[in-house]
């Protein structure tokens, strides 16, 4: 079962794909995959890393995540509060 990045019991399996996350992040931005699922993927990843207070880390997600066109009231919500 797929829980929400801001349950801590997800956290170990957030932790354990954060590094694919990061890699797809690299991939998305090469090569413009401006998909409502890969804003998705940007969003939950940018929550967990926003949840553990590595907020450095949570910024440039939520921004792909913005850039994509994914302009839900829920990212954009969370990105405001790095502006």
């Amino acid at each position: 079962m797929i829980r929400e990045p801001e349950e801590v019991a997800s956290w170990p399996l957030c932790q354990r794909y954060l590094e694919q996350v990061q890699a797809c992040d690299l991939l998305i931005k090469q090569h413009q995959l401006l998909l409502p699922e890969t804003a998705k993927i940007l969003d939950w990843a940018g929550t967990y890393l926003r949840e553990c207070a590595l907020y450095p880390l949570t910024e440039p997600l939520y921004q792909q995540a913005v850039h994509i066109g994914d302009l839900s009231p829920d990212i954009i919500d969370k990105f405001d509060q790095f502006s």
